[in-house]
């Protein structure tokens, strides 16, 4: 398993990216708890990162693609309960076939995450990314439940 995962945003000008060389700065990503993932901006497309707010330019794919049994059919996971705030599941293949990470995006235009592990199939990414996706939604409608009940 990887210690740390080294990103370089191949945006900057080349006499940047080599000056960052000696230093890793903000694209050093360690591994974290899980549920505290790699953050991003989704571009226009929901599977698509936006390159001016991530660092990072992975291919997403839509979980549901790999996923087998009635949880293909679960498009998201509501983040509010209004369900106007919809986790879906993704995961991000990575370059030059080392694995998938498994994580969730809002849509278009919205925030994301990816979790640290790698996985080695995209059905056990797809898998991990239901679950990812379930826990944040958990997690939001909780913290909005005692949002509420402090007013």
């Amino acid at each position: 398993m990887f210690d740390a995962i080294t990103l370089l945003d191949y945006g900057r000008p080349l006499a940047d990216r080599k000056a960052a060389r000696r230093y890793v700065g903000p694209y050093t990503w360690r591994p974290s708890a899980p549920g505290n993932g790699r953050g991003f901006y989704s571009g226009s497309h929901a599977l698509t990162m936006d390159p001016r707010g991530s660092s990072l330019a992975l291919r997403l794919e839509d979980a549901n693609d790999y996923i087998q049994g009635r949880r293909r059919f679960v498009s998201g996971y509501y983040a509010d309960d209004y369900q106007d705030a919809t986790l879906e599941p993704i995961i991000a293949r990575l370059p030059s076939g080392r694995g998938f990470l498994a994580g969730w995006t809002m849509g278009a235009n919205m925030c994301g995450t990816l979790e640290p592990e790698v996985y080695p199939d995209a059905e056990s990414a797809a898998s991990a990314a239901h679950d990812a996706a379930e826990y944040a939604a958990e997690r939001e409608r909780e913290q909005q439940s005692e949002a509420g009940d402090e007013d």
